[in-house]
């Protein structure tokens, strides 16, 4: 899982840095996103699991003025307080989401999304590979200089045998214009 986030990161330090020589006016989005997920488990799925923390990064390259490609992975982790018996045991399932979409800018700040992928258990779950859809909308904040914050709101759906649902919360500061 580290290996995988630092390639990551390698990759998007590079993506930013080729993009850093792009003059102000030209059009070009090049954005390397850190980001904080939070994922709120709704349907069958919260019969399993409540909330969800984890990581993400991801990369934002523009085709136009007000859409781009986005390619994102990170890490997230589903827990539950579950009694047996006498005892409780803290369940917890892991994955690694892996998604690409389009990104459509309304206004220099407001946004709307939607990505596809897969999504890799790693512990505690049978659901192996799994495919995920994901629409979503959300708001970029200026930090100062290049550097932003942005929020954003999704649906998510993973799917294989049946589905496990949840909405997202993420929290990421954008590097790059």
């Amino acid at each position: 899982m580290i290996k995988i986030f630092k390639v990551g990161l390698i990759a998007g330090l590079f993506f930013l840095f080729q993009s850093s020589s792009v003059s102000a006016q030209d059009v070009n989005r090049n954005r390397l996103k850190l980001g904080l997920e939070n994922a709120f488990a709704v349907g069958d799925y919260s019969e399993l699991y409540k909330w969800g923390i984890g990581f993400s990064f991801s990369l934002e390259k523009s085709l136009a003025d007000k859409i781009s490609l986005t390619a994102r992975a990170g890490f997230l982790s589903f827990s539950k307080q579950t009694n047996l018996g006498n005892g409780k045991l803290k369940r917890i399932a892991e994955y690694v989401p892996v998604k690409g979409g389009v990104k459509y800018y309304f206004g220099p700040k407001i946004y709307g999304e939607a990505e596809t992928g897969m999504s890799i258990s790693s512990k505690n779950t049978n659901m192996g590979i799994s495919f995920i859809y994901s629409p979503g909308v959300g708001v970029e904040f200026g930090l100062g200089g290049r550097m932003k914050l942005d929020l954003g709101f999704r649906y998510e759906s993973w799917i294989k045998n049946t589905s496990s649902n949840f909405l997202g919360l993420r929290t990421a500061i954008v590097l790059g214009k």
